[in-house]
């Protein structure tokens, strides 16, 4: 039987890690992330390339003998996420969002380009995700950026619902996320379009293409 295993690529929703540990009994799961190795760099910067404060957001780089050489026969690609600094150095823009506490733990919160930008704040769909399916009656969740003529992007939500308990509302879809949500966003009027897939699986990849 299964004791140990990694769990990495991504943030791993909250609700994932726990059917890991209770079907897979992995009482010893990794979660990939958390602090450097040695002759390992990283630093978090902002869109202009600065480095931001401890405790702030923003793009995780790293650097150090683990990297890899660039992509499988994608040039461009390669050139735009490896890039050399003034020093020599050499960093991999991961496209991470991240934050650094005072004891130099990282922090994963999503990946830049699922941002949802609403208003001028930025919303982290895992984040929602893990809230949404802290609810009995959903079974998984994703969350996307929807167009909005008034805030720019708002969050829509599809879940997978789970047949033996009552449908929940869109009203109540609001209503556990504003009160789940951490307290600097925990105000904000969220509008969701809420999509209930009986049978299906909550893909956010596919999802902005349905």
């Amino acid at each position: 039987m299964s004791r140990t295993g990694i769990a990495a690529g991504s943030p791993i929703p909250i609700a994932l890690m726990k059917r890991l540990v209770e079907r897979m009994n992995l009482r010893e799961l990794t979660i990939a992330y958390g602090m450097m190795q040695p002759h390992v760099k990283a630093k978090i910067v902002n869109a202009q390339g600065k480095v931001v404060p401890i405790n702030t957001p923003g793009e995780l780089h790293v650097a150090g003998y683990m990297l890899q050489k660039g992509y499988w026969n994608d040039e461009p690609q390669t050139r735009k996420v490896m890039q050399i600094d003034d020093q020599g150095t050499l960093w991999m823009h991961t496209g991470d969002e991240a934050i650094m506490d005072d004891e130099g733990y990282l922090r994963i919160v999503g990946r830049i380009k699922d941002i949802i930008i609403r208003g001028g704040e930025n919303l982290f769909p895992v984040q929602i995700e893990n809230v949404l399916t802290a609810h009995a009656a959903i079974l998984e969740a994703a969350v996307v950026s929807v167009p909005d003529l008034r805030y720019g992007e708002v969050v829509g939500a599809w879940i997978v619902r789970d047949p033996h308990k009552p449908s929940v509302s869109r009203e109540q879809i609001r209503k556990i996320v504003a009160e789940g949500m951490n307290p600097q966003v925990r105000y904000l009027p969220f509008n969701i379009t809420l999509d209930q897939c009986n049978g299906c699986q909550a893909n956010r990849a596919h999802l902005p293409f349905i």
